[in-house]
Order: structure tokens, then C-alpha cells, then sequence
């Protein structure tokens, strides 16, 4: 009888593990975009850019050779980082300037067809995977790491595929199988 207990009082504790260690992942995932919308928002309040209905396109990420995974420069991870932010920052930037109540109005605005708005969320897979190699370079010889990373870009990338088609149609048919 004094087993149960103390099995039920082991596995509660493993489950609010479990819970803290869920929430503060989902939290590390959307701290640049949190970030972004809030600088985005703050240049907004400032006045900059606000005649401008489309902000311009980022630069691209910059691109890690098989050299820098080998041996990472202390700042790849930074700079990734923040062509990351500039990215999001400009999305959200061209969102917060669109006349819409939900998100699709606001992404058809900014977006006007499938292929545009497609054209971003590659740039900002490819980012994010840059932002993931640095990382991963740091991280050397922890694969557990690396299939995870994996599984969250596949998982992404479906998700967006299917965000493209849900928002813009029939047109706009889920990429990959």
C-alpha cells in the first residue's frame, strides 16, 4: 500500500518535468520571433517606415561553408542570429502595415499571391537552418541534437506548406508529399 503512493507522488513529478521542460522549449523556439515583432513594432511606434506600405527584403543569410561547422568562428552564431531577426523583423514590419483583422487578411495583404509569400518562408526555413548549423557546430558529436533539429525543420516545413494552402487555396496545393 505505501508503494502506490510514492509511484503516483514519482510519476506527478515526472509529468510537471516534463510540462516546465515543454513550455521553456516552445518559449527558447519563439524567442526570435518574439524579439522581431517587438523591434518591428517599436520602429513602427518611432515612425520609421511608416509611409512605406512593403518594407525591403533582408539580405540573404549568410551562408556557412562545411569549414565553419568544422570549426566555428565564435560570431557565425551570432550573425545567423541576426539575419534571422532582420528577416522576421521585415515580415512583421510589412504584416503591422496591412489593413486586416486575422491573419490571413493581413497575410494576403502583404502577400498578394501563393508564390510570394512561399518565397519568404523559404528565405526563412533557410535562415533558421543556418541559425541551426551554428548551433550544431557547437554542439559537436551530440546527434540526439541533430535528429532532433531534423524532425523540427521537417515539421516545419509542413506545417508551412500546408499554412500556404490553407490561406491561399486550392492554387496554392501543399508542396511534397
Amino acid at each position: 500500500m505505501i508503494l502506490i503512493p510514492i509511484l503516483l507522488l514519482h510519476h506527478v513529478h515526472r509529468i510537471r518535468q516534463y510540462r516546465t521542460g515543454f513550455l521553456s522549449f516552445a518559449e527558447g523556439v519563439l524567442r526570435t520571433k518574439k524579439l522581431a515583432l517587438e523591434v518591428a513594432r517599436e520602429e513602427l511606434k518611432k515612425g520609421k517606415g511608416l509611409d512605406d506600405r512593403r518594407t525591403p527584403r533582408p539580405p540573404p543569410a549568410p551562408e556557412f561553408t562545411s569549414a565553419d561547422l568544422e570549426a566555428p568562428e565564435p560570431f557565425a552564431l551570432e550573425d545567423a542570429h541576426t539575419a534571422e531577426v532582420a528577416l522576421l523583423k521585415s515580415h512583421f514590419r510589412l504584416l503591422l502595415a496591412q489593413r486586416g483583422a486575422t491573419h490571413v487578411e493581413l497575410i494576403r495583404g502583404a502577400y498578394p499571391t501563393a508564390g510570394e509569400y512561399r518565397s519568404f518562408l523559404q528565405r526563412l526555413a533557410e535562415a533558421e537552418a543556418q541559425v541551426h548549423r551554428a548551433v550544431l557546430a557547437s554542439r559537436r558529436g551530440d546527434e540526439g541534437s541533430r535528429e532532433v533539429v531534423s524532425k523540427m525543420e521537417a515539421a516545419a516545413a509542413r506545417l508551412r506548406d500546408l499554412e500556404v494552402h490553407l490561406i491561399f487555396g486550392r492554387g496554392a496545393s501543399p508542396a511534397g508529399p
